[in-house]
């Protein structure tokens, strides 16, 4: 008698990485980690995808406990996340320390309430300090968590005026340790070097 073969199970690896994907992958290498919810409501992943995406070595996850919001699932870079940006031109990728995990996911929030045509232009402190030559310029404390940097271009034709080559939007989540002397610091700092200031 012939024997029956057992249905092979569902596959756990991803063979392409898709738009969604891909837009999944940029956000978290802008804020660094990204809540699950996020995940699937901005990017449109489900569940199922997600679980791919880790098993094919492009996320992490794992479950944090955050105040306000309890227990949540939280997505991280892996390694072939990081070599997929690095092949699309990516310079820099965020990295989220355990202790910011509530901060980035306020800076996560900010992110995806920004509108779509908008995050191609946002840069993490790091690389928004390179690319406008303010490495220096201040302590680290005072340099906002983002930078939507516009050409000049493209903000003109959004009704921003602009003097030099770029309009510049600075981006601060509030972390819950703030002091009333680091805000006043930190808003001093970007009335000087931003066009803009959007803090939450």
């Amino acid at each position: 008698m012939e024997k029956i073969k057992a249905r092979p199970g569902a596959r756990k690896h991803i063979k392409v990485v898709t738009g969604r994907d891909q837009t999944a992958i940029e956000a978290i290498a802008r804020v660094g980690v990204v809540e699950k919810s996020q995940l699937m409501d901005y990017c449109g992943l489900t569940n199922d995808r997600l679980n791919k995406l880790v098993h094919s070595g492009y996320l992490k996850s794992r479950s944090e406990y955050v105040s306000k919001l309890g227990a949540v699932t939280v997505y991280e870079m892996d390694k072939k996340a990081e070599h997929f940006l690095e092949q699309k031109g990516f310079n820099y990728i965020k990295h989220s320390r355990y202790a910011e995990v509530r901060h980035d996911l306020k800076l996560a929030k900010l992110y995806f309430e920004c509108p779509k045509h908008l995050r191609d232009y946002w840069y993490c402190d790091k690389e928004a300090a390179d690319f406008l030559n303010l490495k220096g310029t201040a302590g680290r404390e005072n340099f906002p968590d983002a930078v939507i940097i516009l050409p000049k271009d493209i903000a003109q034709e959004m009704n921003h005026f602009c003097q030099g080559d770029y309009y510049t939007i600075a981006i601060e989540a509030i972390g819950h340790s703030y002091s009333s002397s680091l805000l006043e610091a930190k808003a001093n700092f970007a009335s000087q070097h931003f066009n803009a200031y959007i803090k939450e």
